[in-house]
């Protein structure tokens, strides 16, 4: 059976944030993070780009990487040569766009490609809210997501899936920056 993981910047690697999250005059509601989510699924719009993507400035000291997830979002920031070798896979599942000076040698994606009933929530771990429930540790249906390369489901709008795949190309090309933890999966 494949696997699925959930990924987190490594330690070893500077991470990528909006820069905007710097800002304490900036809003929540006006904010680069929140008008990623609300076009959760959907392209956005060319002209929010180059995307105000940065470097985290604390972490000035640790190696850039290959490929970065930025925070809990939708988003994910690649290397030339990551994309050189992602690209023709990433193409269908979502959107490239470009980054703001002095990040030229990169692009960010962000990932389209939701995937529907795929949570088994008896098996899931979650909380019961007045809006609906949090999902904190999913199990996935197999038959639901085995054929997936990428994806985010609508119960957790804020978490990348990637495959076996997916981990296999970023290994085997000795692409850096992301740590793997797998996701539960049922049949």
């Amino acid at each position: 059976m494949k696997k699925i993981y959930q990924v987190v910047v490594s330690d070893k690697h500077r991470s990528f944030t909006f820069e905007d999250n710097a800002d304490d005059s900036v809003a929540w509601k006006d904010s680069d993070a929140k008008y990623v989510l609300d076009h959760f699924g959907t392209p956005m719009p060319a002209e929010k780009f180059p995307m105000r993507i940065a470097q985290d400035p604390a972490q000035a000291k640790k190696k850039s990487a290959d490929v970065n997830i930025l925070g809990a979002d939708s988003i994910i920031v690649l290397s030339a040569r990551a994309l050189d070798i992602l690209e023709e896979k990433l193409k269908p599942l979502g959107q490239f766009f470009p980054l703001h000076e002095p990040y030229i040698d990169y692009v960010g994606f962000h990932v389209t490609r939701v995937v529907e009933n795929s949570v088994i929530w008896e098996m899931s771990k979650f909380r019961e809210e007045s809006g609906g429930r949090i999902l904190y540790t999913p199990t996935l249906r197999a038959g639901v997501v085995a054929h997936e390369y990428l994806f985010m489901i609508p119960e957790d709008r804020t978490t990348l899936f990637f495959s076996d795949d997916f981990k296999k190309d970023v290994e085997s090309h000795k692409l850096s920056g992301i740590d793997w933890t797998p996701v539960k999966i049922e049949v």
